[in-house]
């Protein structure tokens, strides 16, 4: 009777979590292409990792949906069961404190790459969620929060900081100056000095720097003018950004940060790889090792590039001459990366895309792409980064629209968009050049964009290796292919 009675009295202790467990379990069924010793294993993972959770609560449907969010995303990026268990645990207790289901299935992804904790990920989704509701230009949504991740502020600095974005934002300030000048004061923030006070005391001082006359124009409010010409003239946010971040930070001249600044720009319109310029020329600016000139400097660094490029830019030459294409800032159709992961809203946030292209090609200048492909293909292997557009770290469509910048052709910012331009092609049509598209969730929006290589093999930057060559003959990309577009024809 007692045994009996014990029995009894632990499966009405243990039923709960039975019952918790099966939900988890549940999605790893829901999962194709998993062995049986797979999802043996994930599921394992998954309930050790939220053993802590299942003995204290039901789990929630709406967390339960981005953990569904982040295992078939880690899947498809081909991480170990351990880190899938780990991110999703993460994204589950940032839903759990209200961060918005959508960008929360949009940033986990850095957990595969990049260390980011749970509350840097509610902090972060939630700061987006405020910055779009504002109306705040995407590129600075995609700075100011890819910045603080991967810089490890503390997500409650994060949302302070775009918190501040929203109030100078409110007050007639220039979204991108503030995003910049708040991130340079956090930066150099006192030791004892609260992060309210710093953003306050930067609002403060850019609106007072704001309301006087261009003539008092301090030095900061120059270089940051620079800076913005650059950009107008072709140079990446992010390149253009961190340049300003080190000017203003290292207190240079304003004759040596116009130079440098002018140099990225003959590079960007030669086809040159701004990071290896703009590294070379802060290797030597910290050595000392510059002459009286910076103009002469920035040209020897130039000349330098050149050299190290000459192959990349005599095929950049040729195809310029034989389709006369002039180059275009990609600013013009600089749509923003952050979109919301479910269609419906899809359909209700984004803007309509628009497609640019600077010059009617009959054909695609293979070599002149491969070209830029090997160079994030490495070595070094170019990392994954959210939102990146650069050899510094770039995402999947990041990647796709710098490829086809080089070659004059501007395409929409994310992968969503950019499957909406173009000709759409059958699975025996692809050819080198094609962009091929898949979505990490199972259904039909798309989330993940390549370059088709031939062979069955495509480029891509994924969050678990960055940029690399990959098959579509693997099992989660086969699974997972959406459908494919061609952009020269």
């Amino acid at each position: 009777m007692h045994r009996v009675l014990c029995v009894l009295v632990l499966l009405h202790i243990t039923a709960p979590i039975f019952a918790q467990t099966s939900s988890l379990d549940s999605i790893v069924l829901s999962m194709d292409g998993l062995s049986d010793q797979e999802r043996t294993e994930l599921s394992t993972a998954l309930n050790q990792k939220f053993a802590s959770v299942l003995q204290t609560t039901s789990l929630a449907q709406n967390g339960l949906s981005s953990v569904r969010a982040v295992v078939a995303a880690g899947l498809f990026d081909e991480i170990t069961f351990n880190t899938i268990a780990d991110v999703a645990l993460k994204a589950y207790q940032a839903v759990e404190n209200n961060a918005p289901t959508e960008y929360v299935d949009d940033l986990a992804v850095i957990g595969f790459s990049s260390p980011i904790s749970a509350e840097q990920l509610e902090f972060a989704a939630k700061a987006i969620q405020l910055l779009t509701q504002n109306e705040i230009e995407s590129t600075v949504i995609d700075e100011i929060v890819s910045y603080g991740i991967y810089n490890n502020w503390t997500g409650a600095t994060l949302y302070a900081v775009c918190e501040g974005i929203v109030k100078g934002h409110q007050q007639g300030l220039e979204s991108d100056k503030i995003a910049l000048y708040l991130i340079i004061a956090i930066d150099q923030k006192a030791e004892n000095e609260s992060v309210e006070t710093t953003i306050q005391n930067g609002l403060t001082s850019l609106s007072q720097t704001t309301s006087q006359s261009t003539i008092g124009q301090n030095d900061r409010d120059k270089a940051f003018q620079v800076m913005k010409e650059s950009i107008a003239r072709g140079v990446p946010n992010e390149i253009a950004n961190e340049i300003f971040t080190t000017a203003v930070t290292d207190k240079w001249s304003e004759k040596l940060t116009k130079a440098v600044f002018d140099g990225l720009v003959v590079a960007e319109n030669e086809g040159m790889s701004l990071e290896k310029l703009g590294t070379s020329i802060l290797i030597r600016i910290a050595q000392g090792n510059a002459p009286s000139s910076p103009e002469t400097m920035v040209s020897e660094e130039l000349t330098y590039i050149r050299n190290l490029e000459k192959t990349k830019l005599k095929t950049i030459q040729k195809d310029q001459e034989k389709y006369k294409r002039t180059p275009q800032p990609i600013y013009q159709n600089q749509l923003g990366y952050t979109q919301p992961t479910q269609p419906e809203q899809q359909k209700k946030t984004s803007p309509p895309v628009t497609y640019f292209q600077s010059a009617q090609r009959n054909s695609l200048n293979e070599q002149l792409m491969w070209q830029v492909i090997r160079e994030f293909l490495g070595p070094p292997t170019t990392p994954y980064r959210w939102g990146g557009t650069t050899r510094y770290g770039i995402d999947c469509s990041g990647f796709t629209q710098v490829a086809y910048k080089q070659l004059g052709i501007f395409i929409p910012r994310t992968s969503r968009q950019q499957f909406g331009t173009g000709m759409t092609l059958m699975p025996n049509q692809l050819k080198f050049g094609d962009l091929i598209f898949f979505s990490k969730y199972f259904n039909d929006y798309i989330t993940h964009v390549g370059i088709f290589l031939g062979n069955g093999n495509f480029a891509h930057s994924s969050s678990s290796k960055g940029v690399n060559i990959a098959s579509l003959n693997q099992r989660y990309y086969r699974l997972r292919y959406r459908g494919a577009r061609r952009i020269v024809y």
